[in-house]
């Protein structure tokens, strides 16, 4: 009985960070135009080799502007893309939340129903605890290990202690 309330704390996370991740994606992939074009007024307005072209021809305004407009709607696509992922987000922790109280909901009405002995459901309690807390641990970001104790590279040689 407590494997399907365990599975159903666990799904609206799931959905959510799915949900999260494809508004991402469509976000990217919708703004990979205006991605490239910001790239390519970066390089018009600061290469070496077109200064002189957007001096003689007075380019330099019309280039911020056009970089201005662009980087606008990056951020507006970031934005709408941040305020759906936190949306997602609440939802999913919302309902994972009201699952999570049915599933410590369950042993106390199995008890007090007389359908268990006390001591199962403090197994169950304790189950469920452990189950949690490890899957609040898998959420968060952890260390990045590959970029501690590397070596220095030779050319910065020793650091003064």
């Amino acid at each position: 009985m407590l494997l399907p309330l365990l599975l159903l704390a666990v799904v609206p996370r799931s959905w959510a960070a799915v949900r999260a991740a494809r508004a991402a994606y469509v976000a990217d992939r919708h703004t990979l135009a205006d991605r490239r074009l910001r790239h390519s007024v970066i390089f018009e307005t600061s290469s070496r080799e077109n200064a002189l072209e957007v001096r003689a021809y007075t380019l330099r305004p019309w280039l911020l502007s056009r970089f201005r407009t662009v980087a606008a709607r990056l951020e507006e696509a970031a934005a709408t893309v941040g305020r759906a992922t936190a949306r997602y987000q609440l939802i999913g922790d919302a309902a994972a939340g009201t699952a999570t109280g049915a599933v410590y909901a369950a042993p106390l009405w199995l008890t007090a129903n007389g359908h268990i002995p006390p001591a199962a459901a403090g197994t169950a309690f304790i189950g469920v605890h452990r189950r949690s807390d490890q899957r609040t641990s898998a959420d968060r970001p952890r260390p990045r290990r590959h970029l501690q104790d590397r070596p220095l590279p030779r050319r910065l040689g020793r650091l003064p202690h």
